[in-house]
């Protein structure tokens, strides 16, 4: 079997058009599409995927609601007050 040598950004950037359309048409029935994320800590690992995250859901339209208990004063184990996240 011979490598295939593939284009990771030109296949990611397809996928996230594709992503977009099928938002657009969820948001014209009415569904408006989202993520939630709980982060407990405050690890410069984890807070990079979530900034990311974060952009990838603007550039397809998706809502995001991020909530860092550590930073609101949540203890740990304590579940948060935000009701946002109960929507879906």
């Amino acid at each position: 079997m011979t490598a295939k040598i593939i284009d990771g950004k030109a296949i990611a950037q397809k996928l996230r058009e594709r992503l977009k359309r099928e938002v657009d048409d969820l948001k014209e029935k009415g569904i408006t599409p989202g993520l939630a994320v709980i982060l407990v800590g405050e690890d410069p690992a984890s807070l990079t995927y979530v900034r990311n995250k974060r952009k990838a859901c603007r550039e397809i339209g998706i809502r995001s609601f991020f909530i860092f208990p550590s930073r609101n004063g949540f203890r740990r184990g304590a579940r948060p007050k935000d009701r946002r996240i109960e929507q879906g």
